[in-house]
């Protein structure tokens, strides 16, 4: 499967398996470069696609991959989307579904890591040329819009 010229394959091979955001040791993420990545939850449903190592005027060998996947795995919202997405359109539900919630500081964040540690897995691709940031901003664009076979994600896919 290509894109812009660029094989995707890795992002959905469900012969794979994807890796678990409870696995925090993450030395199979290149120490530099831009990296595109899709989450899968536990039926192995495509539900978000995500981009890091981007920020410009950073040089290449200064570019975190592992920083994005760091940040979800810990579940807090702050400057986090895809934790905002998950806490959402996951957690709140399941909060309100059971009628149990009080108030506590940085009880939704917790939820928000256990429910990302239990149920999301990730698969991943890095560049590491200079053009990365271009290469997966330019991939991420399209995925969102839907891949053959997969559709768009459900949390971050555009129609």
């Amino acid at each position: 499967m290509e894109i812009n010229g660029h094989d995707i394959s890795l992002l959905f091979d469900l012969n794979t398996p994807p890796t678990s955001f409870f696995n925090t040791e993450i030395e199979n993420i290149p120490e530099y470069g831009s990296i595109i990545y899709t989450v899968w939850n536990r039926q192995n449903e495509f539900i978000y696609v995500g981009i890091g190592g981007v920020n410009n005027g950073v040089s290449l060998k200064n570019r975190n991959p592992r920083s994005r996947i760091n940040q979800h795995a810990s579940g807090r919202r702050s400057g986090d989307q895809f934790c905002v997405y998950v806490q959402d359109f996951f957690v709140v539900p399941e909060i309100v579904e059971s009628g149990n919630y009080i108030a506590e500081r940085g009880l939704l964040d917790r939820l928000t890591k256990e429910y990302i540690h239990k149920n999301l897995s990730y698969r991943f691709i890095v560049f590491q040329d200079e053009d990365s940031i271009q290469v997966v901003r330019g991939l991420e664009s399209v995925i969102r819009s839907g891949v053959n076979g997969f559709g768009i994600p459900f949390l971050n896919g555009i129609e």
